[in-house]
């Protein structure tokens, strides 16, 4: 990915957690992304079986991670 100064996702209502690959693969595009500010994964049938994964996410970008938004998912 040849963004590096992007700060926003908004990936709302894609089903990015209906399989294992969808999270890989936004952690794989965040992973070089040093001034993300905020991921938008509202509605993405994202469960609790992804927190790993998640957990990935927000560790790769805690430096500027403010908002990570899974509104509307399986995650409870």
């Amino acid at each position: 990915m040849h963004c590096p100064g992007l700060v926003s996702i908004q990936a709302e209502w894609n089903n990015i957690g209906s399989s294992p690959a969808g999270l890989m693969a936004m952690l794989t595009l965040v992973r070089n992304l040093r001034f993300l500010e905020m991921i938008d994964l509202i509605n993405n049938k994202i469960s609790h079986q992804s927190a790993e994964l998640l957990a990935e996410i927000i560790k790769t970008n805690s430096r500027n991670l403010k908002i990570l938004d899974l509104r509307w998912n399986d995650i409870g």
